[in-house]
C-alpha cells in the first residue's frame, strides 16, 4: 500500500497533472470551478493559478434579426406550435445524452410540445439514436450530426439544454445566450458561473432525469419566464463574458509576467 501511494499509477498521475501547474508562470483557468479543483486537489501554487473566463464572440454569435434560409430549414423540422430545444456537443460519456433523452420522455408524456435537436457527433452516436427509439422519441428528436456553423440553430432555438456531469466552462452555453435562449444545465463545474440559476436559466443536479424533465417543463410552462431568462442571459454575456474583455486580461497577464521573453504558460 506504501508503494502504490507514493509510485503507483495513480502517483504517477497526479504528479504528472501537478508538476505541470510548479512549471509554469502561469495557469490561466477558464472558470474558478476548475481554479479551485487545480489548487485544491492537484497542489497547483495559488498565487500562479489564474482566472480567466472564456468569452463569447459577441460579433460573431449575435441575433441576425432576420430568420435565414438554414435557420428556417432547422426551424420547419420541428412541427407548429412546438418549442425547440437545442443541445450542442461531442457525444462522449461526459456529456450524458441519456440522461437528456430520457429527460424528454418524460416531458413526452405530458401536455407540452416540444422538439430537440442534438447537434454534435461522437463514439455514443448509435448507442443514443437506438436509446431514442426504444424510448419512443424518434418523431420529435433530431440527430443532426456535426455542424460547421451553429448559429443557424441557435437563430432557431427557444431553449438550450445540457446535461454533462463534468465541465470547465462550456463555451456552447456563452454562445446560446448571446441569442438570448435561456439554460438549463447540470449543476456541475463552471456551469453556475455564467448561468444564473432562476435569471438566466434553471441549474439542476447531474445525473437525475426526473430533475432535468421538471426544468424544461416549467419553461415550457411558463413562456414567459422564458423570455425574461432569455433577455437576462443576453445581457449578462455582454456585460461579463465578451471575449475582447477576456483578452484584454490576457494580455494583462502575459504583461505582468516577470519573465515576458520566456515564459511557460498552461492553458486549463
Amino acid at each position: 500500500n506504501f508503494v502504490r501511494r507514493h509510485i503507483g499509477w495513480q502517483a504517477r498521475s497526479l504528479w504528472k497533472q501537478r508538476l505541470a501547474g510548479l512549471l509554469v508562470d502561469r495557469t490561466i483557468c477558464v472558470s474558478n470551478a476548475v481554479r479551485e479543483r487545480l489548487v485544491d486537489d492537484y497542489g497547483y501554487p495559488a498565487r500562479r493559478t489564474v482566472t480567466v473566463l472564456n468569452g463569447v464572440d459577441l460579433q460573431y454569435f449575435r441575433p441576425s434579426g432576420s430568420v435565414s434560409e438554414e435557420s428556417s430549414q432547422v426551424a420547419s423540422t420541428r412541427g407548429s406550435n412546438a418549442t425547440t430545444l437545442l443541445c450542442i456537443g461531442n457525444l462522449w460519456r461526459q456529456k450524458r445524452v441519456d440522461i437528456l433523452l430520457e429527460a424528454l420522455a418524460i416531458v413526452a408524456k405530458g401536455e407540452y410540445r416540444c422538439a430537440c435537436i442534438i447537434v454534435g457527433s461522437g463514439p455514443l452516436e448509435p448507442e443514443l439514436r437506438a436509446q431514442s427509439v426504444r424510448l419512443g422519441l424518434a418523431s420529435i428528436v433530431r440527430f443532426a450530426g456535426r455542424a460547421e456553423d451553429v448559429r443557424p440553430y441557435l437563430e432557431a432555438a427557444d431553449l438550450f439544454v445540457l446535461s454533462s456531469e463534468n465541465e470547465g466552462l462550456p463555451l456552447v452555453l456563452g454562445e446560446a445566450m448571446a441569442y438570448g435562449i435561456p439554460c438549463v444545465v447540470t449543476d456541475v463545474g463552471g456551469n453556475k458561473e455564467i448561468v444564473v440559476h432562476g435569471e438566466t436559466g434553471l441549474l439542476v443536479e447531474p445525473g437525475s432525469p426526473v430533475r432535468f424533465a421538471e426544468a424544461i417543463i416549467y419553461l415550457l410552462a411558463n413562456p414567459e419566464e422564458r423570455r425574461r431568462m432569455g433577455a437576462n442571459a443576453q445581457r449578462r454575456v455582454r456585460q461579463h463574458f465578451n471575449i475582447e474583455d477576456a483578452m484584454g486580461r490576457l494580455r494583462e497577464i502575459d504583461r505582468k509576467s516577470t519573465r515576458l521573453n520566456s515564459s511557460h504558460v498552461a492553458l486549463s
